[in-house]
């Protein structure tokens, strides 16, 4: 499958997922309304099996809290993609983990496969699914239809292209009191299943 065939699938398999979005303020295409000045700047990277958050400071976090009606610009990209890493500030890139040091570091989360090791998995996946997507969905539950939990997704999931040339960017203002994680939507071989941050984004 090329890449196009890759995002054209993703995209159609994502469409009716999208209904139950919560607080989405990016214009859509071809639109010339500007979202609001974001409050928080969020700066996450997929890698093979996992996310990085990362703050406009450089910060690197667990899990962040904001205010409910905060705005947040929400900057996304995968780890492989250096044209695109090499558009996000400075600050960022300079705090960013080696996404081989992620890897390793995020083992621990994942069971060993029946059959290889996790590194022959993931070398798979590196040359068979380089590709990530992310959502931010309610925390605990199984997404289904986009209309889960009192919010549902805080936007449409993003893309994220080994070889992107930009980061994917969303805002969205936060809805009511909640728990949101990321989650990988795009199949990445081995260790998609576990492809995911609880309570990536605290709302309070």
């Amino acid at each position: 499958m090329t890449r196009e065939q890759t995002r054209r699938a993703f995209l159609a398999a994502t469409t009716g997922a999208a209904v139950g979005l919560a607080g989405c303020l990016s214009a859509a295409p071809g639109t010339r309304r500007s979202p609001p000045s974001p409050d928080r700047s969020l700066f996450v990277g997929a890698f093979h099996w996992g996310f990085v958050v990362l703050t406009g400071d450089g910060t690197r976090h667990p899990s962040v809290t904001v205010s409910e009606g905060d705005v947040i610009q929400f900057v996304a990209f995968n780890m492989e993609a250096e044209t695109a890493i090499s558009r996000l500030p400075q600050v960022v890139r300079t705090h960013l983990p080696d996404h081989e040091a992620l890897e390793a570091a995020n083992d621990a989360d994942i069971p060993p496969p029946p059959n290889g090791t996790l590194a022959q998995k993931r070398a798979e996946a590196n040359a068979e699914y380089p590709d990530h997507s992310v959502a931010l969905v309610p925390s605990g539950g199984m997404m289904s239809g986009g209309g889960m939990g009192r919010g549902g997704m805080l936007f449409h999931p993003l893309f994220l292209a080994h070889d992107a040339t930009t980061p994917v960017e969303a805002t969205f203002e936060t809805p009511v009191a909640e728990e949101y994680s990321l989650e990988c939507l795009t199949y990445c071989g081995y260790g998609h299943p576990y492809m995911d941050l609880d309570d990536a984004l605290a709302v309070r």
